[in-house]
């Protein structure tokens, strides 16, 4: 029982609730660590990143059962009653016997004293269906609790993005990104193509299809187990997804170019850059921290490439150095996160709206410092996984505005048809969840002119 994907699940939770962390790096290793079937991982994976990215409709589920409040309830106690929840709200192929079966074994396991009033919650729930009501003023105290219960996301976020998406289309996003997770991988240029990976992959049993955005991605639709595959090991692929893989295109960088990514970790972009330029130029992939290299050096050694070099750097500090040097420029900023959050479901509990006025005062430094490094004629792209627009054209617009050796670059004849004429001849581009089937994601592109 102390196995079980449900225990597994309880376990990582506890973690990410009492310790903070990434749910990813723990799910990826308690699954690297178990003998669970194909079937279980799924169940666990499911359930894990469930429970993170519903934790506000399953905490006003478990309200209604529950005699003690949840903001008063023992850590240990709230967690079972999430997964419990989950299972029996969005998981519908489990039978509710076994969900009320397990969660009590579990729970006479790690908090025996409780074991009782959890089954007592779990097997009221499991006596209706859980199900969000339509708005009213009796059942929510304000639109923005109602929305914030049925799309489990943070009241700050809705009010945020209402002003500035809508209610129509926040709604369709946020739906997207609470049920779809595409898994993606983009060819490795220097050994292979999208058709002959795509070929490979699928006498090993993995079901693909190509992107519509990025040329060289594609979506696997039965990912469990690739990443131990000898095309992995063989270095024929990377995995990312195609709204990041779209930012290396729109750079658009040649042979023997000179380029700067001044926010590498872990590498994708880079080395999707060497790729591109046929392992031909001075690629240099840098980032503050020196453990944040070797993941950079990890990939590029993998795909083959040898035009990369590793520079410890902070993109917010001048280096003379660097001054006039290179002939493209990749700045994928750090920035909230926001658009990955089909992806990540934690950011949208860990972040919050003070976070943008750091992260903006950031943005907007690494990008004028490294402007600078930009030769005549050079190109720069400013990329963020963010939808937020204080993050995105809001800081790109303002440098362009400042600095009249700027403009906006064209860049619609390196879009495929299926992204024509969503800004690309404006020089910014935005993907969304809902729209693009991708993480959120904006890319713009400036040209230095003197």
């Amino acid at each position: 029982m102390l196995t079980s994907p449900r225990y597994v699940a309880y376990k990582i939770l506890h973690k990410i609730e009492t310790e903070g962390g990434y749910s990813n790096i723990s799910l990826s290793h308690e699954i690297r660590n178990s003998n669970f079937s194909e079937l279980d991982k799924g169940f666990l994976t499911e359930l894990t990143y469930g429970v993170i990215e519903r934790k506000v409709t399953l905490d006003y589920f478990i309200t209604r059962f529950s005699s003690v409040p949840v903001r008063k309830m023992n850590v240990h106690v709230l967690i079972l009653l999430r997964i419990s929840a989950y299972q029996l709200a969005f998981m519908s192929k489990v039978p509710n016997y076994s969900i009320c079966d397990e969660t009590v074994k579990i729970a006479k396991r790690v908090i025996p004293v409780n074991a009782g009033f959890i089954n007592a919650v779990v097997r009221a729930m499991s006596s209706e269906e859980l199900k969000v009501p339509n708005y009213s003023k009796k059942s929510f105290h304000t639109h923005t609790r109602y929305l914030s219960v049925k799309h489990s996301m943070p009241e700050w976020l809705i009010e945020r993005w209402l002003k500035m998406f809508g209610h129509e289309m926040l709604e369709t996003m946020f739906e997207s990104m609470n049920n779809s997770v595409r898994f993606e991988i983009r060819a490795n240029r220097l050994k292979t193509n999208v058709e002959r990976l795509q070929e490979s992959l699928d006498i090993d049993g993995f079901h693909t299809k190509k992107s519509n955005v990025s040329v060289d991605t594609l979506v696997v639709e039965n990912p469990s187990g690739i990443i131990r595959s000898s095309e992995f090991k063989d270095g024929l692929f990377y995995v990312q997804d195609s709204a990041a893989a779209l930012a290396s295109i729109i750079l658009n960088p040649s042979a023997n170019d000179r380029i700067l990514d001044a926010c590498s970790a872990p590498g994708g972009k880079a080395t999707h850059i060497a790729e591109i330029i046929q392992d031909k130029g001075e690629v240099i992939a840098s980032d503050i921290y020196p453990h944040k290299l070797s993941l950079i050096e990890e990939n590029f050694n993998r795909l083959g490439i040898s035009c990369i070099k590793t520079v410890i750097f902070d993109a917010t500090k001048f280096n003379r150095d660097f001054e006039n040097y290179f002939d493209k420029i990749l700045l994928d900023v750090p920035c909230t996160g926001l658009g990955l959050l089909s992806r990540k479901p934690e950011i949208r509990w860990s972040r919050t709206e003070s976070d943008f006025l750091e992260l903006n005062s950031l943005q907007k430094n690494i990008l004028e410092n490294c402007a600078k490094y930009l030769k005549v004629g050079g190109s720069l792209v400013y990329s963020t996984c963010s939808l937020d627009e204080t993050e995105n054209h809001d800081i790109i617009s303002s440098f362009v505005k400042e600095n009249s050796n700027f403009e906006f670059s064209d860049f619609e004849s390196l879009l495929p048809d299926s992204i024509k004429n969503r800004g690309g001849k404006e020089g910014s581009l935005t993907l969304f969840p809902h729209i693009d089937n991708t993480d959120g994601f904006f890319i713009s592109k400036i040209r230095r002119i003197f």
